[in-house]
C-alpha cells in the first residue's frame, strides 16, 4: 500500500486527509514554521483531532535555519503548549539541528528535508547514523540513481517528492514586505510572469522568515507511473500548500490510485493540476539531469550511460572519482573530458580515500585515481570503455 505525506494547514483540510493513508503529516505553526502560506495557529486540541487520521508520525516543521534566540523561543514554546506531548516528529531542513533536538527533546523522531545536497549514500549515512530517521530526496536526483538509493536502505527511510511547488531561492531578508510597507507577519504571495517568457509564472512568498521564489513548474511523477510504482519503499511527499482544496484532492486520489489507473485519467488529472495552479506539470530531473554533461560530445552514442564522473582534478595530483554503479575492480573506463578529449585507466588503479586498494568500487563513493593518469579533466563523465 503507498503511504503519503503531506502538509495540513487548517482543521478545515482535514476531511481531505481521511480516505487516505498517511506515513507523515506536518504541520506548520507560526512561531517555527518558515514557509506557511496560510499561516494558522493550531490549538492544542485541534492537533490531538488530527491524530483519529492515524497517520504513522504527526511532525511539527521546523524547517528553518535559526539562531540560538529562535532556538529557544521554539523551545519554550514547545513546552510551554505541551507539543511535545501531541507531535511524535520533527521534520527539519538543517541537519545540524539534530543535535539540538536530541539534546532537548531525545524521544522524539526525526526527519529531515534538506531540500538540497546530502544526497547521496555516503552523506544520507552519515545523516542516519546522526539519528536522523528518515530523509527526503530532491528533485533533481534522477530515476536510475533513486533505484540505486532505494537498494541500500529499507521501507521507510526515505521519501520521495512526487507534487509540488519546487522552492529555488530563500532569502531570511524580507523583500515583498519592505517593498510594500506591509506587516512581515501577514504573508505575501505573489504571481510574476518571466518579461521575455511570459507563459513562464513564478510565484513568490513573503513570510515573518523571509523570502521565497519557486520554480515556474510543479514537480509532478505521475506520468511516470511504471517507474514511481517500482519506488514504493518511499513513502510519497505531495506539498499542496497554498493551493486550492481542488488541487490537494485530486493529488491525494491521483497518487492513492495511481496503480490503478490508466493513462488518460492520469493525463486528465495532471490537466486539472494544472488548471488548478496555473503552472505546467513536469517531472523534471526525475527522469533525466544532464547539468554535468550537456556539453558532451556530440559523437557520443545515445544509447550509452554515464557510468561515473570526475569529481577533482588538478595537474600531477590525484585524481578523484565518483561512480554512480557498482563497479568490477578491473573494468576498462573511458573519460569524456568537457574539450571533447578522451583518457582511459582502469578501475585496478583506484584507491580508497585512506590510499588502500578496494575490494570493490561502490556507487557515490570517492576514489583517488593515484598516481595519476593524463588526459583526465574535472567534470569528464565516465564510461565503461567497450559501451
Amino acid at each position: 500500500m503507498i503511504q503519503l505525506s503531506s502538509y495540513i494547514e487548517s482543521p478545515n483540510q482535514q476531511i481531505d486527509f481521511e480516505p487516505y493513508t498517511f506515513h507523515t503529516i506536518i504541520v506548520d505553526l507560526p512561531f517555527c514554521s518558515v514557509r506557511a502560506h496560510r499561516p494558522y495557529d493550531w490549538s492544542i486540541d485541534e492537533l490531538h483531532q488530527l491524530l483519529s487520521l492515524r497517520p504513522l508520525f504527526l511532525a511539527l516543521n521546523l524547517d528553518g535555519i535559526y539562531s540560538d534566540q529562535e532556538l529557544a523561543i521554539i523551545e519554550s514554546t514547545i513546552h510551554d503548549r505541551s507539543l511535545d506531548c501531541v507531535f511524535t516528529a520533527f521534520r527539519i531542513q538543517d541537519p545540524g539541528l539534530s543535535i539540538w533536538i536530541k539534546d532537548r527533546f531525545p524521544n522524539m523522531t526525526i526527519q529531515c528535508n534538506p531540500e538540497t545536497g546530502v544526497q547521496n549514500l555516503p552523506a544520507m549515512s552519515c545523516l542516519f547514523k546522526s539519528g536522523i530517521s528518515l530523509v527526503s530526496l530532491n528533485h533533481e536526483i534522477p530515476y536510475a540513481d533513486i533505484q540505486l538509493i532505494q537498494t541500500e536502505y529499507p521501507t521507510n527511510a526515505c521519501e520521495l517528492f512526487v507534487q509540488g511547488p519546487i522552492l529555488i531561492q530563500y532569502s531570511r531578508r524580507r523583500f515583498l514586505s519592505d517593498l510594500y510597507q506591509s506587516d512581515p507577519e501577514t504573508p505575501l504571495r505573489f504571481l510574476a510572469q518571466d518579461a521575455e517568457c511570459p507563459t513562464r509564472n513564478f510565484t513568490f512568498l513573503n513570510t515573518n522568515f523571509g523570502h521565497f521564489m519557486f520554480a515556474q513548474f510543479h514537480r509532478s511523477l505521475a506520468t511516470s507511473h511504471k517507474k514511481l510504482g517500482r519506488l514504493t519503499s518511499f513513502s510519497w511527499l505531495i506539498d499542496a500548500r497554498g493551493e486550492s482544496d481542488a488541487y490537494r484532492s485530486i493529488s491525494f486520489h491521483l497518487y492513492a490510485s495511481l496503480a490503478s489507473l490508466n493513462d488518460d485519467q492520469i493525463n486528465d488529472a495532471q490537466d486539472k493540476l494544472t488548471d488548478c495552479s496555473n503552472k505546467p506539470q513536469k517531472p523534471g530531473f526525475f527522469l533525466s539531469n544532464n547539468t554535468d554533461y550537456d556539453w558532451r560530445d556530440y559523437a557520443t552514442p545515445p544509447d550509452s550511460r554515464p557510468i561515473g564522473m570526475v569529481v577533482s582534478a588538478r595537474k600531477n595530483d590525484a585524481i578523484l572519482l565518483e561512480f554512480f554503479q557498482p563497479m568490477s575492480t578491473s573494468a576498462s573506463v573511458v573519460c569524456h573530458n568537457p574539450d571533447n578529449t578522451h583518457g582511459t585507466f582502469s578501475t585496478n588503479q583506484l584507491l580508497t580515500l585512506d590510499l588502500s586498494t578496494p575490494s570493490s568500487i561502490q556507487p557515490f563513493i570517492d576514489y583517488v585515481l593515484a598516481p595519476p593518469v593524463k588526459g583526465i579533466q574535472v567534470k569528464g563523465m565516465l564510461y565503461l570503455k567497450n559501451s
